[in-house]
Parts: structure tokens; sequence; C-alpha cells
């Protein structure tokens, strides 16, 4: 009960609680459910960012967060935001 009162009062002050799903970006910056990623190329030396981007969440079928995996090692994952702050992106 105390850790359902304290969620309850976190969200009254329009606080919300994200789990992190224990993966790090390439970055160093931590992943959490609600997350928003995107993957950055390097060309003739600048940082390029994907035309598409992911939303970090629980897949039920799977029991796992669904965090998009490289298709080329050179590109870099990247945490870009997340759908409390952006929330017209929840449904991407």
């Amino acid at each position: 009960m105390p850790n359902e009162v304290a969620m309850e009062e976190l969200k009254k002050h329009g606080w919300e609680v994200m789990q992190y799903v224990g993966q790090k970006d390439d970055y160093g910056v931590e992943i959490y459910e609600g997350d928003l990623v995107c993957f950055i190329a390097e060309f003739e030396g600048k940082e390029h960012q994907s035309v598409q981007n992911w939303h970090v969440k629980w897949d039920e079928r799977r029991l796992k967060f669904t965090v998009p995996q490289r298709s080329h090692s050179e590109h870099k994952l990247k945490v870009i935001g997340n759908i409390h702050e952006n929330p017209e992106m929840e449904y991407l």
C-alpha cells in the first residue's frame, strides 16, 4: 500500500513514473518506457537522424520492452524525448 499511495501522490503533482528498461543509448542516456528513440548515422562528418522514430513500450506478448535493434553497426541509438513531453508522438 505505501507504494500505491506514493504513486498517486506523484501523479497528483503531474509526475510520471517511468520504468528503466535496463539499457542505455549510445550516448550513455538510460532508456525508459515511454522514451522516443531514433538512429543516428554519420555521413561526411555530420550526424543525420533517421526519418523514423520509435516509442519504447512494454510488449505484453513477448514480455519485454520494445527497443529497436540496429541494422548497421555504425548506426547509433539515441533517446530524443518521451511521450510525456511529446504526447503527439505517442502513436509512432
